[in-house]
């Protein structure tokens, strides 16, 4: 089941997402859409998924392959994972063995997309990641997407850290990216327009 997390649950997750990244980004923040969990990277080693604070989940993208332990991650109190289905306009080859390795690990699961805001508007990339994996469905364990916003490893300045952006217009870009996501023009999802974000959270 379903049902509303707490607020302070919600203000530790974009807490720990606003240090990914640079001074502009963290005014704009990472967002996870609807979601209130608390995500670690991937790359962390599986023994150090013991008891911690919070709902424990675990993140990873085509980096870490289709060999990742999500059994191992499982048994050892971690209850979620999200893939990367998307960057930008690029699609990862690995989405979907991931995706359907951390069901069948016995984990909640779910999809993110790390964000472009130089490339294109929100909207479209909303649109891409719904296309490709990034839909929420409601089926219990199905989380809503996630968004990952933060410098690329190439930044060599604020700039473009920023990706070229005010944090005025990475504010605006995340919002169009929002919307598009939770109330989609027609051929996208429809189910937030019934199920508000705020009560997607796991009991």
């Amino acid at each position: 089941m379903f049902e509303s997390e707490t607020r302070s649950t919600s203000r530790r997750l974009r807490h720990a997402l606003r240090r990914r990244g640079a001074a502009c980004l963290a005014v704009s923040t990472a967002l996870m859409l609807g979601g209130t969990l608390l995500v670690e990277p991937a790359a962390q080693a599986a023994s150090d998924a013991g008891p911690k604070e919070g709902i424990q989940g675990r993140d990873i993208s085509v980096n870490q392959g289709n060999d990742y332990p999500w059994s191992e991650v499982a048994s050892a109190g971690v209850e979620f994972g999200q893939a990367q289905a998307t960057d930008g306009d690029w699609a990862s080859p690995t989405f979907d063995k991931q995706y359907k390795a951390i069901g069948k690990a016995g984990l909640y699961r779910g999809a993110y997309h790390f964000a472009r805001p130089s490339h294109s508007s929100g909207s479209e990339q909303a649109r891409f990641f719904m296309d490709h994996g990034g839909k929420w469905v409601n089926d219990g364990t199905t989380l809503p997407g996630m968004v990952d916003l933060e410098p690329t490893p190439s930044a060599k300045t604020a700039d473009e850290q920023c990706y070229h952006q005010t944090p005025a217009q990475m504010r605006a870009w995340i919002q169009d990216f929002t919307v598009e996501y939770f109330f989609p023009t027609p051929g996208g999802t429809s189910a937030w327009a019934t199920r508000p974000p705020s009560s997607t959270a796991r009991s």
